[in-house]
């Protein structure tokens, strides 16, 4: 181990960002992919620092190109400078994290996303036009149109179905219309 205590800070920022990144991204709004990316990138820009800072102190350092494969760096990081492996399993865990937010969005689909989200607008719409005292219990999927676009069948709480359509749009924002 070396003498002095390796400061670490801009390499936990950078690993702090990018997991902050990713966690925005989960919302898939346009306006929060771009804080997704600018997190992202900021985790980057943490990362080259701490590169820079290792070398302005002339201490062992990763090949510069492993930067942007951060678990790649991280690892090599922790060699070089035989500490702790802890920043290393820290971007394991944000893969981990990463991969399984991934994961549930594909198994669940964002059409599932969107349908829980139009709950609320189907419950309001169904309060104004039919029975202030009913409301969705559930809508289902039922066919993607096209990234953005579904029917869907609303169920309402007295047992009533309703075909809807449910468009998303880029902005994030969320319509519902009824097809019957």
């Amino acid at each position: 181990m070396f003498e002095e205590k390796i400061d670490d800070r801009y390499f936990w920022a950078g690993i702090g960002l990018t997991f902050l990144g990713i966690i925005i991204n989960l919302f898939a709004v346009p306006l929060l992919s771009i804080v997704s990316m600018i997190c992202s990138l900021g985790g980057t820009v943490c990362f080259i620092c701490d590169y820079l800072r290792l070398k302005a102190n002339d201490l062992p350092r990763p090949h510069w190109a492993w930067l942007f494969l951060f678990p790649v760096y991280a690892w090599k990081r922790c060699v070089l400078l035989k500490g702790s492996k802890l920043p290393f399993w820290a971007t394991v865990g944000l893969l981990v994290v990463w991969l399984g937010a991934t994961g549930f969005l594909i198994t669940h689909g964002l059409g599932d996303i969107a349908a829980a989200e139009a709950k609320p607008i189907v419950t309001r719409l169904i309060k104004e036009n039919l029975d202030p005292s009913l409301y969705c219990s559930d809508v289902e999927v039922t066919e993607e149109l096209r990234p953005g676009r579904y029917d869907a069948v609303a169920t309402v709480s007295n047992g009533m179905q309703f075909n809807i359509r449910i468009k998303v749009k880029k902005d994030g924002e969320i319509y519902v219309r009824v097809l019957e």
